[in-house]
Order: structure tokens, then sequence, then C-alpha cells
């Protein structure tokens, strides 16, 4: 997953990323910054990055007008192409925009990051099941569950996760779930093993071949891994 590195160096990090599988076998995908709304630079960089065996998708820059960019378009279709997918890094304001440009490229995989953010420290999260609801309901954007503790910081409860965590897995099923563990960020509220910990509880219900699902079965297919 791309890092968050100066979008000068995005296509330097993919490919440092791609020399550590030497040594660390269990790297099987990259999925890189790209920002597709800039200029046709972006698609020259996109390019580049489908050299490297290891690329399996974009995340970055997601603007309000992308239904209506070329350039996005342009990149949309190239990606379709190769079955590269396209990880959805918003909120609940831009999820009107997400669902037109789902619609307009059937054929591209979009994952939902974070759940789309919901605003669980508050629990103002009209607007993001609305949201939520006419994503889940295109066959073609699946959701990580990942970020959740993260949005609240360090004085996050479990209790505080369900109802979000829950409204997803029922909109959009186990079949278009990822689990998503938001290091190194997560660290801002505690650490991996408490989000783990906490996701196991959640899910505590689940059968065991809908977990398999959710942590791994689903990401090999979506990130065709």
């Amino acid at each position: 997953m791309e890092s968050g590195a100066a979008p000068a160096d995005a296509l330097r990090e993919a490919t440092w990323v791609a020399t550590l599988t030497r040594v660390e076998p269990r790297i099987k995908g990259i999925i890189a910054q790209v920002d597709l709304s800039k200029d046709n630079e972006s698609l020259r960089q996109l390019d580049q990055l489908m050299e490297i065996s290891l690329f399996r998708g974009v995340r970055g820059n997601f603007p309000k007008d992308a239904h209506q960019s070329r350039v996005f378009s342009e990149g949309m279709q190239r990606l379709a192409r190769h079955r590269y997918s396209f990880d959805l890094l918003i909120s609940a304001p831009l999820m009107e925009t997400a669902v037109a440009v789902a619609q307009k490229h059937p054929d591209n995989v979009f994952i939902l990051d974070h759940l789309g953010s919901p605003d669980i420290k508050t629990n103002e999260t009209a607007a993001w099941k609305k949201g939520i609801k006419k994503l889940a309901a295109l066959p073609n954007v699946h959701c990580k569950l990942s970020g959740m503790i993260t949005r609240i910081g360090k004085d996050w409860s479990l209790e505080q996760l369900k109802s979000c965590f829950y409204y997803v897995t029922e909109n959009f099923g186990t079949d278009r779930l990822v689990y998503g563990g938001d290091w190194p960020v997560v660290l801002r509220a505690g650490s991996y093993q408490n989000w783990s910990r906490a996701f196991e509880k959640l899910t505590k219900n689940f059968s065991r071949d809908e977990l398999h699902q959710i942590y791994h079965r689903n990401a090999d297919r979506i990130y065709n891994l």
C-alpha cells in the first residue's frame, strides 16, 4: 500500500519496495501512489508502474469532479484493461462522486478504504450511511475494514466501533470485505495488536469461512494476488 511518499518519489518508492521481495517473500503486491487527476504526466507514471510485476493498483487523490475528468477517466480505463484496482481514500462528502465514477466504470475494481472514514467519535454518520448504502449496491465496489480506532484516538472503546462496523458488514456482505491493519498510522490510537484484538471481538460470531474471506481470500481475488 502506498505509504504517503512525496508524489515525485512515488515511482521510486514502488520500485524500491519491489526489490524487498528478495528478502521478504510475503510481499505479494503493491498499491502505488498516483494522482490520476493531475495531468498527462500521471498517465505516463501509471504506464511506468505497470512495468513492475508486483504492481496491483492505485491509491491517490480523488477529486470532487473525478466523474467529469478526462484524464481520470482515461486512467480508469487503463487500470480496467489490466485488472488493476483503485483504492478510494474518501469520506462522506465524496461518496456521491465515488458512486458516479463506479457506475461510469463498471469494469474497474474499487476498494473503499477505512470504511469510508465515518465520524465514529461524534457518531454523526447519517450522510456516511447514505453513501455506504449506495456504494455497497454497486458490485464493483469493495470495502476495507481498517482505520477505525485511528479515527477516534487513544480513548477509543469497542462499543464505539460496533455501529459502523456492523453497518458496513451488513451492507457489503463478507464476500466484499477486506481486513486492513492500518499500520503504522494505527499507532496514533494504540498498537496494531489493539486493533487486531478488537477486530477479533467484533467478528467473534462470524463463521470460519467468513473470516477466511475477510482476512485473505477476498484480498487475493480483489487485488489479483
